[in-house]
């Protein structure tokens, strides 16, 4: 069962509108049989100070690498209403359907539109937009699933044109898909300054990477202090969950961060053992 949270938090200054949006988690992704119908569900919640109508409708996923397009007319559904009212703080579930392709030899991608808008309101632009992917992969449960990483890149991210001011930190890595079938991680990685964890940055990257493939992953921080010192940043890829291997893999690298420079320690660990969650 996968969850998701969305937040709007706007004020009015007239004529101003501003708005921020929070989502958790980033995606749908279940493992199924040709033809098997596969239950979702997700959790909207307005946390505006004013109502909202709420539209869910399939749509197509577009830059969605190696994954086969689902056919949303006919396999992604949203079970009861798919148009709804959410007053001021309140939370509605959401039941979704996803159909296995058949024949199914290949993951596959669709998604579904949300579109919040101002109750009533069908014509202006609506306050929030979000595509929110569903993945389903041919569940398979004697895969062989394994994941490598290589060439972590960090770099720090001026802020401003300060010689000494508020500076980001960017990371990019490679993955390698060691294993014998497509998988899909969700990535992440945990800063750490001595007992103090500083951030959890999110990770972007590619979706499905095939056997013996590689994919970028990146983020960049929002924290803009670093303070000079020693650090340590974890990352941390799951995956398989779908295909009922639950496996996380760890990698931890060590750096130093001296003014506008950010350096990688020789001897960073090795990645521990690849684990159940």
């Amino acid at each position: 069962m996968k969850n998701l949270f969305l937040g709007v938090v706007f004020g009015i200054s007239v004529p101003a509108l501003w708005g921020a949006e929070v989502v958790t988690p980033r995606e749908g992704r279940h493992g199924g049989a040709a033809g098997a119908t596969v239950t979702g569900e997700f959790m909207v919640h307005n946390i505006l100070l004013e109502a909202v109508d709420v539209v869910i409708t399939p749509t197509d996923l577009n830059n969605a690498g190696d994954f086969v397009p689902l056919k949303k007319e006919s396999v992604l559904r949203v079970m009861g209403l798919s148009t709804f009212l959410l007053k001021p703080g309140e939370s509605r579930s959401v039941k979704y359907t996803v159909i296995a392709p058949s024949p199914f030899d290949q993951a596959a991608a669709g998604a579904f539109s949300l579109v919040i808008r101002k109750p009533g309101d069908a014509i202006s632009t609506p306050i929030v937009t979000r595509i929110w992917p569903v993945y389903i992969h041919p569940k398979n449960p004697n895969a062989v699933l394994s994941l490598e990483i290589f060439n972590p890149n960090l770099s720090l991210l001026a802020t401003t044109t300060e010689m000494r001011g508020p500076q980001k930190i960017q990371v990019s890595f490679i993955v390698q898909n060691t294993g014998s079938d497509s998988v899909g991680p969700r990535g992440r990685v945990e800063f750490r300054k001595g007992a103090e964890q500083m951030e959890v940055l999110p990770l972007q990257g590619t979706q499905a990477i095939s056997p013996s493939a590689t994919a970028i992953f990146s983020g960049v921080t929002q924290r803009t202090e670093w303070p000079d010192g020693e650090y340590a940043g974890t990352v941390i890829l799951e995956y398989g969950d779908y295909y009922g291997q639950p496996q996380k893999l760890e990698k931890t690298y060590f750096f130093r961060i001296n003014g506008n420079m950010i350096s990688v320690k020789p001897g960073s660990s090795k990645p521990k053992k690849v684990s159940p969650r």
